[in-house]
């Protein structure tokens, strides 16, 4: 069964995502740095090719615990696995964990 990721997700202070870097073509890649994120956040999902393990979203950088004058967003790397199962937590209304 193909499960649709959803187009924003809430992502909680202390969850482990993967760092971007700049790859072929000036294309992002996930890095293999996992960072913290530092506060509660709302992610978007971003339309560009993920994997079967990672999917790329867009984060306030001041989530990452980053303040810059002028880029106020950074990509992400969200296991697909952390997205399934806080999908899964809505569905059956139990939304704190």
């Amino acid at each position: 069964m193909s499960y649709r990721r959803p187009d924003k997700i809430k992502i909680k202070s202390g969850t482990k995502v993967f760092e971007s870097e700049i790859g072929h073509n000036n294309f992002f890649y996930p890095s293999d740095n996992m960072i913290l994120v530092s506060e509660d956040c709302v992610a978007e999902r971003l339309n560009w090719l993920g994997s079967n393990e990672l999917t790329p979203f867009k984060v306030p950088l001041d989530a990452l615990g980053h303040k810059d004058l002028w880029d106020r967003y950074a990509v992400v790397w969200v296991m697909n696995e952390l997205i399934e199962k806080g999908a899964q937590r809505l569905r059956q209304g139990n939304k704190e964990e």
